[in-house]
C-alpha cells in the first residue's frame, strides 16, 4: 500500500515539474504523514512533522493544534499552552479554536487566569469573535464582576441573537 510518504514524494515531483514556488501544498503532506506517528502515540516524530508543514506553510491551523495536542498529552502543560498561543498571534482569526484547549491546560497548570489576557488578544485582531466573547463573560462572571459579563453578553446577543448560548447566559445573569 502507498503510504503519505510516497504522497509526499509525487507532490514534491509535480511542483517541481510545475516550476512551482510555493511549497505550501506540501505543508498537508506533511501533516498527515504527522498524523500516522501521532495515532501510534509516536508524539515526539508527529511533532517534527508537524513543525515541517508550518516551515511550508506557516498559516496551517490543523498543525499548531496537533504540537499542542502531542504536548498536551506528554502532560508538557506548558509547552502546549504556549504552541496554541503562537497560533493565535500566527493566524488570529482562528485564535477562537485553541480557547477550550488553552482552558483546560492553565486550569491544570493552575493559571486560569490567563484566559483573559488570551481572549483580549483573539479579539484585538477580531473583534467580533464569538467563542473568545463568550469565554471572556464566562471569566468575568466567574470573578463574580456580572455587570461586565452582562456588558459582553449583551453585545454578544446583539451581533449574533442566533447564538442560543449567548441568549440563555444573559437572561440567566
Amino acid at each position: 500500500a502507498l503510504g503519505w510518504d510516497d504522497a509526499y514524494d509525487t507532490a514534491v515531483m509535480l511542483l517541481k515539474i510545475e516550476g512551482n514556488k510555493s511549497k505550501k501544498p506540501l505543508a498537508s503532506f506533511k501533516f498527515h504523514m504527522g498524523e500516522e506517528l501521532y495515532k501510534k502515540r509516536e508524539y515526539h516524530k508527529a511533532r517534527v512533522l508537524y513543525k515541517e508543514a508550518l516551515g511550508f506553510d506557516p498559516s496551517y491551523v490543523a498543525a499548531y493544534l496537533a504540537i499542542g495536542d502531542s504536548y498536551f498529552e506528554e502532560k508538557r502543560y506548558e509547552d502546549a499552552v504556549n504552541f496554541w498561543n503562537k497560533l493565535i498571534t500566527a493566524v488570529p482569526n482562528q485564535g477562537h479554536q485553541v480557547i477550550e484547549r488553552l482552558k483546560k491546560s492553565l486550569y491544570t497548570l493552575g493559571r486560569y487566569g490567563e484566559i483573559n489576557q488570551i481572549c483580549e488578544d483573539i479579539l484585538k485582531h477580531d473583534p467580533r469573535n464569538l467563542e473568545a466573547r463568550l469565554c471572556l463573560a464566562e471569566f468575568h462572571e466567574k470573578k463574580g464582576e456580572t455587570e461586565v459579563a452582562e456588558e459582553i453578553l449583551a453585545g454578544v446577543v446583539e451581533d449574533y441573537p442566533q447564538d442560543i448560548h449567548a441568549v440563555a447566559n444573559l437572561i440567566r445573569i
